[in-house]
């Protein structure tokens, strides 16, 4: 996986956009509207793979019968309008913007483009590889003459993470929690 660098070219035209997301070669971040088929959507269930943090309104056909009668009950504002991180299988109509990675992940998937806006194109920050490479085969020989070297070597690259890549060593323990359940985790680890 590599980090975007400097950007080679915006365009929106929807042939070069094509060829660029069909290519499978350049980092890109591109805005299109797409679906996934009816087909899909028992594969899709478990997990819907869009996340988005969209506006809902707070509308009886939005969120349905019971919460809708339920806010009603306790006399809940009806008229605005909330933010809610959600998952969804198509844009809604919308324009979204993926990257690179994430946008081929869906096609995967099964995700159909319906239609595209625009693609900003960046070359491949590179510039880090070298440095990983080595400092990996030093680990790698230290490893294998079971010397104490290999921490050290661990040491180097896990600080030296930063702008080009991410240290996901501390990210392990990460879930998603209703309220109720974040409240618990953080005050009784």
């Amino acid at each position: 996986m590599y980090m975007a660098g400097r950007s080679r070219f915006y365009s929106e035209k929807p042939f070069v956009i094509k060829n660029c997301i069909d290519q499978r070669q350049d980092i890109f971040v591109a805005k299109v509207k797409g679906y996934y088929p009816k087909s899909e959507y028992n594969n899709l269930l478990p997990l819907p793979p869009i996340f988005r943090n969209i506006e809902i309104e707070n509308k009886e056909e939005v969120i349905g019968e019971y919460m809708y009668s339920q806010a009603q009950k306790h006399s809940l504002p009806m008229t605005k309008k909330d933010r809610k991180l959600t998952t969804l299988v198509d844009t809604n109509g919308l324009y979204m913007v993926f990257n690179n990675y994430y946008l081929w992940l869906l096609i995967d998937l099964g995700f159909i483009i319906t239609d595209y806006k625009s693609i900003v194109v960046f070359e491949k920050n590179t510039a880090y590889e070298p440095f990983v490479r080595t400092m990996m085969d030093l680990r790698i020989q230290a490893i294998l003459a079971k010397s104490t070297k290999e921490k050290f070597y661990k040491l180097i690259i896990n600080s030296s993470y930063g702008y080009d890549t991410l240290n996901t060593e501390k990210f392990g323990k990460i879930k998603m929690l209703d309220k109720a359940g974040t409240f618990i985790a953080q005050h009784h680890p």
